[in-house]
């Protein structure tokens, strides 16, 4: 088409190319599209046809979109909308509300987006207009998505795929609302569903042979993969993603392939290709912003361009318009001069319009002269607005190397410090050496974690202790280093096996660490510390001590979970505070379930700001108490998962049980 468009003269063929070429190259070549477009729209003006100008204005919208210029955007899609009213071209009149619609939801405004996409819906039905409505649905299935109202968006992407399977006219895309079924399936964590849709969405996509399609129903895929920790999954999937993404330079794709690696292999412990990814992320997100900052650059500069020739091109017109007016005028001078000779009387009225022809002609040229000023002045701002994007596009492109390069060096550090938290803070098979049965769930905020726990035996005493340091993230993993250093010191080198005496001690010593007495400092942890020993009697023994934080238990016969509280008394956070931290012990059967704990599983909210609670948390406990503890954490987990879901994780949470 655009070899064919220069040779093309006849100006509705040149229309129906152009209005192709503008749709083709809306989502690939930002810049041609945007020229194509505005050239679309100014030969349809010249052609007189306003009736072609809703759609033409639409077409500019949805580029001016895809550029990320939403102000503009929305211009050209009103400018739509008002002609398609004017001249009752219905069709473009819903397209128009299905573009606002979508535009108002990518700005947070959903409410006024979902009325703006109902109309367009409408106005399809009654048009029996198929695959405007599946549009239609599929911009409403996003935005109900964006609501939470997860049922009524599958509902709206299952009703976008029913009407694509219904069209005849044309092969129906089948992929996008197959795609965004398997994807809302993901977010609400009904993986088999997902993966199914998501296949569907694939095979689709393999038949068309749209590569990036593929691609991103394949990186959507891994998404899911991750989420269920099947890392071997991830990186065979992404692996390959990434490899056909990278044949076609599909930016966008990359960095999302590069991310899911990077989470990966982070979750295999395997830090060498994990950081590799990592530099691979950023380096193609950087890639693809510049671009993006490029093309954003170009299409501005295009439009101004257009818009300075467009002015030339209005005053063409005005000097063809000049030229024909002074011909008219000379024609009227032959005819007065042939009068002449045939009558004498009429030399005045030919003097007459002789002076009034040279009046209009000094007016049209004083005219000539005023627009040639303005286009004078138009240069002169068009210059100084692209210096200006210039520079500005300078200091946004050093910011963002600078933001980029302090969040890679952060972001070392802390994996850095994360690996050392993990070697150093106690494994999972030492607890496994000391229970049989056992869970522990394990959830930092951060990279690295202010909840930590000890396990250790001394004698046949076995000891589990739960701590919750003062903040997240890097100053409370300082303070969990603080705090496993004097408990090992407590417990290992001096040999106290009390827990309230192990808690007192270590009071004492974290004030010494941080020297509060002088300094005020006020960081500090609350914990939860059990003694355990088996007696001859098959009974056992436990002693337990609390700084703030309670023991929970279960026996077989009881009828609730029942608790131990606390001492309200907490390390290193007061400074002349004589309360004794007390220990309490209890003779139970073997069997009985203890559960220590930080507060931040009761303390997460959910979507609505509404706390888990300590109450909810102990129902669930007992509840699945009758399970395995190996299957405690699953329910536990899986229900903290649905719990937060949309929603970030606000505290580190560490949770653990163990079965005598």
């Amino acid at each position: 088409m655009e070899k064919l468009l220069p040779t093309t003269q006849k100006t509705s063929h040149r229309i129906d190319i152009l209005s192709k070429l503008t749709w083709q190259l809306r989502n690939s070549d930002l810049k041609k599209a945007l020229s194509y477009g505005l050239q679309h729209i100014a030969l349809i003006r010249k052609s007189g046809n306003p009736q072609a100008l809703a759609q033409a204005n639409n077409y500019v919208g949805i580029i001016y979109r895809n550029l990320g210029d939403y102000s503009q955007a929305m211009r050209y899609h009103y400018k739509a909308l008002t002609l398609a009213q004017q001249h009752q071209v219905i069709d473009q009149k819903a397209y128009c509300y299905n573009n606002i619609g979508d535009l108002l939801g990518r700005q947070g405004n959903l409410l006024d987006a979902r009325k703006n996409i109902q109309r367009a819906i409408d106005l399809f039905v009654q048009l029996k207009n198929d695959r405007g409505e599946a549009y239609g649905y599929l911009r409403l299935g996003e935005v109900l998505q964006q609501e939470g109202k997860y049922d009524e968006a599958l509902t709206a992407f299952f009703k976008a795929l029913d009407l694509r399977k219904k069209m005849k006219a044309a092969k129906a895309d089948l992929s996008a609302p197959l795609q965004r079924i398997g994807v809302l399936y993901g977010v609400q964590h009904k993986y088999k569903e997902a993966m199914l849709y998501l296949g569907k969405a694939l095979r689709q996509d393999v038949v068309n042979q749209d590569i990036r399609g593929m691609c991103s129903v394949q990186n959507d895929m891994s998404a899911i993969y991750l989420q269920q920790n099947k890392t071997q999954e991830v990186i065979r999937q992404a692996t390959d993603t990434w490899q056909h993404a990278s044949e076609i330079m599909a930016k966008p794709i990359m960095y999302r392939t590069a991310r899911l690696l990077q989470q990966a292999y982070e979750k295999q412990k395997n830090y060498v290709k994990a950081y590799y990814y990592q530099q691979q992320y950023v380096s193609t997100l950087e890639d693809f912003l510049n671009e993006q900052r490029g093309n954003q650059l170009d299409a501005l500069r295009y439009s101004h361009q257009l818009e300075k020739q467009q002015v030339e091109l209005d005053l063409k017109d005005k000097d063809i318009q000049l030229l024909q007016q002074a011909q008219k005028e000379h024609r009227l001078r032959q005819s007065l001069v042939y009068a002449l000779f045939a009558a004498i009387v009429l030399l005045g009225g030919l003097i007459t319009a002789l002076v009034r022809g040279n009046l209009r002609k000094k007016k049209a040229n004083h005219l000539l002269q005023n627009r040639n000023q303005e286009i004078a002045e138009k240069n002169y701002e068009i210059v100084v607005q692209n210096k200006e994007l210039h520079a500005q596009q300078e200091e946004i492109r050093a910011q963002h190397d600078s933001i980029e390069l302090q969040n890679r060096h952060i972001t070392q550090s802390i994996q850095a410090a994360k690996t050392i938290q993990e070697a150093i803070l106690p494994q999972e098979e030492r607890i496994k050496q000391m229970f049989e049965q056992y869970f522990v769930i394990y959830r930092p905020r951060d990279v690295v974690s202010g909840d930590f726990y000890w396990a250790g035996k001394v004698g046949n005493t076995r000891i589990l202790g739960a701590i919750d340091c003062t903040g997240h993230g890097v100053p409370g993993a300082f303070m969990s280093m603080i705090g496993f250093a004097l408990l090992n010191e407590i417990i290992k080198t001096k040999k106290v096996t009390n827990p309230g005496e192990v808690l007192t001690r270590l009071r004492l010593e974290v004030k010494k660490a941080l020297s509060q007495e002088e300094t005020r400092n006020k960081d500090g942890m609350d914990a939860g510390l059990i003694a355990v020993e088996d007696q001859s009697d098959g009974k056992v023994k436990v002693a337990f001590a609390g700084a703030k934080r309670p023991l929970w238990y279960m026996t077989k016969d009881c009828s609730r979970l029942q608790v131990v509280e606390g001492s309200r008394v907490s390390i290193g956070l007061t400074y002349q505070d004589k309360r004794v931290i007390e220990t309490k012990t209890y003779l139970f059967d073997k069997g009985t379930q203890l559960y220590l704990s930080s507060d931040g599983f009761a303390d997460q909210n959910n979507v609505a700001r509404r706390k888990f609670g300590t109450k909810r948390l102990l129902e669930l406990i007992y509840m699945i108490g009758k399970y395995p503890l190996y299957k405690q954490k699953k329910v536990l987990d899986n229900d903290l998962d649905e719990f937060m879901r949309d929603t970030e994780q606000r505290d580190d949470i560490l949770l653990m049980g163990v079965k005598l």
